[in-house]
């Protein structure tokens, strides 16, 4: 008998394993997102089919009744409250048979819907972790354009600052030679006229020296040097807006780089955070 019992547990436990794991071998990722809630929804058809197998006409003993709401506390909520009695000398369930099938179906129905969605949203969840790496990917190749090595900027504003400054340069450069060579020229005729109006040798304690009456100014070179003068100004003033501008571009481009650095780390994070 002994054997007997333990040979019909077995058999009960095997159909309760291909009842409540139908499909529990797959693949799907529904099923292996969450395994906890397919546990959890498995349980009531596990118990319900049980029960079912045990009492087909609605009838059942205490102990088979006591561990179907053990296992499944809402039981008898579900089922409605069961009419005890006793034959003999044990102690019996009895409660509606069909509507314990229906019950055991719409069980199933439910199982079978929590699974479809899981699987979706675990279908969504691989879908959008993909779209959402691949974006990460595309946003990163396009700051590798602007950074190189990863941190340091290579930015063509910096790179049109560095050319402007060396034009500058070369301005003032060329600007500085023009003025050599005009005072260069202005003075040979200043000597000339010195000389003319009554320059000559002064011999002075036993020494000589050439001098010459100062000569009186021209109008046209006036009126050259008052032009250098302004294009000096006008040279000094474009300088001066020219770094007004080079450090508010600076500033905007430093802004930048914090804010799309910021971005990028936490792309990688959520990406690597996906990733896991």
């Amino acid at each position: 008998m002994e054997l007997m019992e333990s040979s019909e547990e077995d058999d009960e436990e095997d159909e309760d394993a291909e009842e409540a794991g139908d499909g529990s071998d797959s693949t799907d990722p529904g099923d292996q997102l969450c395994d906890g809630e397919e546990e959890q929804d498995a349980e009531p058809v596990r118990v319900l089919s049980r029960l079912l197998r045990k009492a087909p006409e609605g009838e059942c003993a205490w102990d088979t009744w006591l561990d179907a709401t053990r296992r499944w506390p809402r039981l008898q909520v579900a089922l409605g409250s069961p009419e005890f009695f006793r034959r003999g000398d044990d102690l019996r369930v009895a409660f509606g048979a069909e509507k314990l099938r229906a019950l055991c179906e719409e069980q199933r129905q439910l199982r079978a819907e929590r699974r479809r969605k899981r699987a979706e949203a675990a279908e969504r969840l691989k879908t959008g972790v993909e779209e959402f790496v691949k974006e990460a990917e595309r946003r990163r190749e396009l700051m590798n354009g602007r950074f190189r090595g990863g941190f340091v900027l290579n930015s063509p504003a910096a790179q049109a600052e560095e050319q402007r400054e060396q034009k500058e340069r070369e301005r003032q450069q060329q600007q500085q030679q023009q003025r050599a060579r005009l005072e260069q020229e202005a003075a040979e005729p200043q000597e000339e006229e010195g000389q003319s109006q009554g320059g000559g040798l002064l011999r002075r304690d036993g020494q000589e020296r050439l001098v010459f009456r100062r000569p009186q100014p021209r109008p046209e070179l006036e009126a050259e040097r008052a032009k250098h003068r302004e294009a000096r100004e006008e040279a000094r003033r474009q300088q001066e807006r020219a770094q007004q501008q080079s450090r508010a571009q600076k500033l905007r481009e430093k802004v930048e780089e914090d804010e799309a650095a910021s971005r990028q780390r936490q792309l990688v994070e959520v990406a690597e955070v996906a990733r896991r």
